[in-house]
């Protein structure tokens, strides 16, 4: 109480009247000076006051959350900036109503192209205050995108677009001027693209592709395949599957899109139909019945009218043979007996497809110093072949000279790598090469023309890491990798693209994407994903997953959404090409979605059982067998092998694998995947001795394994022709050689489709090296055999 009665006399003391207080008087002179000084301060004190309140008004930012230009200075540049805005708009009021506005949305162009674009940020936020009629939404929606594009927001240059006069879209330029409709479609397909939002860019190509003529119209048509190319499987999946347009992820939200007529949304799914068709593994004459069908079953598909480009090559009835073909092989050295081998095995083929009635003698009279004979077939088709020693080639760009005025129209060698890389210098190559080895460095880039062909093992490294690993995730990968191709060439046009009144060829060039279909396949550094012992020990007898759980892809994301990681071991026999292939696994791993948690050396037999114990972590199991009994006693035990790798990767020869099989079973890993290259089957069906690799997998050579293969003329042909049974190989790609020589355009356009081979089936990569596909082998009673696979390549 004493406080509350403190407290309430101060305040009463606070509140009385002041006393006044008794001063002597003051002249006259002096009041009037002080009145003076009174007034003055107060007139300073209104002064002050009025120009807080100016500045204050002047500096209010405009609403919404937007960002000045990149590049723009300090402060007092925006105020600037924000004053000419504000000029404007006070300009603007010699005008009234609709012809205010629209005065103010034509100075958007000027103040956006001199890079004003705070200025033009604050009179559209005015703008977006008043009731804007139809037209003049439309207009000013249009310029919103522009101004987000250049300032690197995509996403809200396309929602600036989606919300068009009350959420009306694109259909809100249906009635403006034309060229104005096709400016605000081709920044929305723009925007679509760089914000990763292709399936709304793909739908706006189809549903208005009818604005565009000639150069443009033909450059959205290509772009139109090139973006369905890039939308992973699942999405157009659920395309084809889809009831409606809505339903598709993205689309609903753009009313717009999802109100257009069926016809659109078939005209989609059509294309989407198509794509993934043509994605599936198949020979070139399974694509050409995939063609056939798709178009019976999509008569009235514009595709079905008039097909993509690289779809048109496969209406043509059949491919042609070119009629002249250089083969440059050595005559002499090291390597004549494996080229004797392959131009065996080339001849054989090549007589087995045209007859063996030919003429030795050439309509060609000698054109180069290391000419020798040629062969022509009889057969009208039949191309002459032309041989070339290339130990007399001292100059590649002479040769290619005489090639092209003698009208040849293909190369095939040569065989060693010297002279193939002295080639791969030449800018470019016409004829067309298709050399018997390849380039040393795999990530140059190879000259125009020039077409790699080799029994590498590298391939079956990644088949093996494919089954292991998770195949769609590479697959995933790709596209992913394209899509952010085309978002990056998207930004480099940002400029080409927001200019106002495009012309023709600048419109195909904004329409375009330059991106092939299937042409991306990143390299992806390995990363080192060795786990330590400790590391080990802490998760040894139960599956860890140190990532987030297996998600699918999310269709909307540029990269695929984080796996889980697959954990393998790989066992390597101590010899130079098996260091290397496992250099490669190791390189190719993180594609696959596989992390390498343990690699084994082996050079002595006698260090193998201790190594695969180390691997499964045996020991570890064995000392928690011991620590248990010391607390507990005795008690029946079996120890218990790491419970996280998905499988074993080995790359020996038979004489080890006999050993890994059952050194396995007996480390308690009996059921762990294993599987070996095609060195593991060396061509002897020896039931006692393969048994102890019962149930080991293999990539399989078809000349090898296959019952079919054994059986043909062309096998028997070679056993008699070919007396070193290490070239047996060889001769099957002689033969394979000839294969190609005919295919090698379709393959280059469609990825997935493959020649059937004697060594494997054949396709091409994005650089022009030729990819062996195998079937999986396995032993069954001492036997091997093949196995059934699927159209993804994965065992049944």
């Amino acid at each position: 109480m004493p406080a509350i009665s403190s407290r309430s006399q101060r305040l009463i003391r606070r509140s009385a009247p002041l006393q006044p207080v008794h001063r002597p008087e003051c002249s006259a002179g002096r009041r009037a000076v002080s009145r003076f000084l009174l007034l003055a301060f107060g007139l300073c004190l209104l002064a002050f006051g009025l120009c807080l309140l100016a500045a204050c008004t002047t500096t209010q930012a405009p609403s919404g959350d937007r960002s000045s230009a990149p590049g723009t200075g300090d402060a007092s540049d925006g105020n600037a900036e924000i004053s000419s805005a504000q000029a404007l708009i006070a300009d603007s009021s010699d005008y009234t109503g609709e012809d205010r506005t629209g005065w103010l949305i034509d100075q958007l162009d000027e103040l956006i192209n001199t890079s004003d674009y705070l200025a033009a940020d604050t009179v559209i936020a005015w703008l977006q205050e008043r009731r804007l009629p139809a037209g003049q939404s439309a207009r000013l929606a249009l310029h919103e995108s522009r101004l987000h594009l250049l300032q690197d927001r995509p996403d809200a240059a396309l929602l600036a677009l989606e919300q068009a006069d009350q959420q009306r879209g694109l259909a809100a330029f249906d009635q403006i001027d034309p060229a104005l409709r096709q400016q605000a479609v081709i920044q929305y397909i723009h925007a679509a693209t760089r914000s990763d939002q292709l399936l709304k860019g793909f739908y706006a190509r189809t549903v208005y592709e009818g604005l565009f003529s000639e150069e443009a119209y033909a450059a959205n048509r290509r772009a139109i395949w090139t973006t369905v190319s890039s939308l992973d499987t699942g999405m157009l999946e659920q395309i084809v599957e889809a009831e409606n347009i809505a339903s598709l992820p993205g689309i609903g939200e753009a009313g717009f899109l999802a109100e257009t007529p069926a016809s659109q949304f078939g005209e989609l799914k059509g294309w989407a139909d198509l794509t993934l068709r043509l994605r599936s593994r198949g020979t070139l004459e399974e694509y050409r019945e995939y063609w056939r069908n798709w178009r019976q079953d999509w008569p009235g598909h514009s595709a079905a009218k008039q097909p993509p480009e690289a779809v048109q090559q496969l209406s043509r009835p059949d491919t042609r043979y070119p009629r002249k073909v250089a083969v440059l092989l050595p005559g002499s050295g090291p390597f004549k007996p494996a080229a004797d081998t392959l131009k065996a095995g080339f001849l054989a083929a090549y007589f087995q497809r045209f007859g063996r009635d030919e003429r030795l003698t050439s309509t060609l009279g000698r054109i180069h110093p290391s000419q020798q004979n040629s062969i022509w077939s009889t057969a009208d088709v039949a191309p002459e072949l032309v041989f070339f020693d290339t130990a007399g080639i001292e100059n590649f760009t002479d040769l290619f000279m005489e090639l092209q005025v003698n009208g040849f129209e293909q190369v095939v060698g040569p065989l060693d790598k010297d002279a193939v890389a002295r080639m791969a210098s030449l800018p470019q190559l016409s004829p067309p090469v298709l050399a018997m080895n390849y380039l040393d460095n795999e990530t140059a880039q190879p000259p125009p023309g020039l077409f790699q062909f080799g029994l590498s093992m590298n391939d079956e490294i990644e088949q093996a890491l494919s089954h292991l690993g998770d195949p769609a995730y590479a697959d995933q990968l790709d596209r992913a990798n394209m899509r952010r191709t085309l978002q990056e060439e998207a930004a480099a046009n940002t400029a080409m693209i927001t200019a106002q009144a495009l012309d023709e060829d600048s419109t195909a060039e904004a329409l375009g994407a330059e991106v092939e279909p299937g042409d991306l396949q990143d390299e992806v550094d390995a990363e080192d994903s060795t786990v330590t012992e400790a590391d080990d020990i802490g998760r040894s007898d139960e599956r860890v997953d140190d990532s987030v759980d297996k998600a699918s892809m999310d269709e909307a994301s540029p990269m695929p959404s984080i796996p889980r990681r697959h954990k393998i071991a790989i066992i390597q026999e101590d010899a130079p090409w098996a260091r290397k292939l496992a250099e490669h696994a190791r390189e190719q791993a993180k594609r696959y979605d596989i992390e390498i948690a343990h690699e084994i050396i082996i050079d002595r037999p006698a260090d193998l059982s201790p190594q695969i114990a180390d691997m499964l972590l045996i020991r570890e199991s064995n000392n928690r067998r011991a620590r248990l009994q010391s607390v507990v006693g005795k008690l029946e035990f079996e120890p218990r092998r790491r419970k996280d790798l998905d499988g074993i990767m080995v790359i020996a020869t038979p004489y080890w694998l006999r050993q890994i099989k059952p050194l396995m079973a007996f480390h308690y890993a009996r059921t762990l995947p294993v599987v070996a290259v095609s060195m593991a089957f060396d061509g002897k069906q020896d039931e006692r001795k393969n048994t102890d690799m019962n149930g080991l997998l293999f990539t399989a050579l078809p000349w090898v394994v296959d019952p079919e293969v054994q059986a043909s003329e062309l096998k028997q042909q070679s056993a008699e022709m070919v007396s070193n049974p290490a070239y047996s190989n060889l001769f099957a790609m002689g033969a394979d050689t000839f294969a190609l020589i005919d295919k090698l355009e379709l393959l280059t356009i469609f990825s997935s489709a493959y020649v059937e081979g004697y060594t494997g089936e054949l396709s091409l990569m994005k650089d022009g090296r030729v990819r062996r596909t195998f079937p999986w082998g396995q032993f069954v009673r001492g036997q091997a055999q093949l196995l059934p696979k699927s159209t993804t390549g994965h065992l049944e």
